[in-house]
């Protein structure tokens, strides 16, 4: 099957990373067998571990691969990386032949991403909640808050201590946020927060070109105890688009989220700062929901 066409679906010009990424693995026996040793799962080609191209009825297509739902062995799922389904096909009863292509994992489901609003009876995995920043940078500020550099150790420290405060208080919360690394920190713009001259918690943005979109990502944004449920988080962000903008790029540049939907306070702060929903991930089956 002619790869361009994958490129063809997302209406761009360009490369994009993800994406030869993704078509690289295709076919991949070394990446498969890769991803075979990391899950000690007992499927042992390793091309049956690589990504593929399914055809789909009437000249459909999907590009496609085997993962596993937060690296649970228990949860294997086929992941719609991308596909040629216009907006409002029935996605999953189209690409439902895939389930057989990977038949010797017995995947609960499949995952695939869908612009726009999602129905309130799909399991959604992950909402995109996004925003440009020039929507988001109108809104005047309302609190003093300062964002203030610091090192990726000294982030990811204050991160880890803020997520230790809140699953103590919290222990559901564990089951969708984690705190993230240094390593992670390195690539990102990130910043400590400073309200009315005391530190409050973290945020951190990263330029990215994904199948959902194109701009800075929100990599992680937490308040301590203090500053929680104040009403803080939305001029934490639109601070932090400030400095995007600072640091000259282009209005139009989109930033945007990954948010759980059980994560109703950072849903609401990315609302309250000027983002909507503009896609989702969904699962086919409830059985990969959590």
């Amino acid at each position: 099957m002619d790869f361009s066409q994958a490129y063809a679906l997302l209406n761009r010009t360009k490369s994009q990373p993800w994406l030869d990424a993704e078509i690289a693995r295709v076919g991949d026996a070394q990446w498969g067998a890769m991803g075979r040793e990391i899950m000690g799962v007992a499927v042992d080609d390793p091309l049956l571990w690589a990504n593929r191209m399914v055809e789909l009825e009437n000249g459909h297509w999907a590009l496609c691969g085997i993962r596993f739902r937060g690296g649970d062995v228990a949860k294997p799922f086929v992941d719609i990386i991308a596909h040629s389904l216009i907006d409002g096909a029935d996605h999953f009863a189209v690409c439902a032949p895939v389930l057989a292509e990977y038949a010797a994992f017995q995947p609960l489901g499949m995952r695939i991403f869908v612009s726009g609003q999602p129905e309130a009876s799909w399991c959604v995995d992950r909402l995109i909640v996004s925003g440009t920043l020039k929507d988001m940078a109108q809104v005047p500020a309302v609190n003093k808050v300062e964002l203030v550099s610091a090192d990726s150790a000294q982030l990811a420290c204050d991160s880890a201590e803020i997520y230790a405060e809140i699953f103590r208080s919290r222990p559901e919360h564990a089951s969708f946020a984690a705190p993230v690394s240094a390593e992670e920190l390195a690539s990102c713009m990130g910043f400590q927060v400073v309200i009315d001259g005391q530190k409050a918690g973290v945020i951190a943005c990263e330029y990215r070109q994904e199948r959902e979109g194109e701009g800075f990502v929100v990599i992680e944004l937490c308040l301590n105890s203090t500053f929680r449920g104040r009403g803080f988080a939305p001029e934490v962000h639109r601070e932090m688009v400030r400095k995007i903008l600072g640091a000259g790029y282009s209005e139009s540049t989109e930033y945007f989220g990954h948010i759980d939907p059980r994560n109703k306070a950072s849903f609401s702060a990315a609302i309250a700062a000027g983002r909507k929903v503009t896609g989702a991930f969904v699962w086919s089956d409830s059985r990969l929901m959590h």
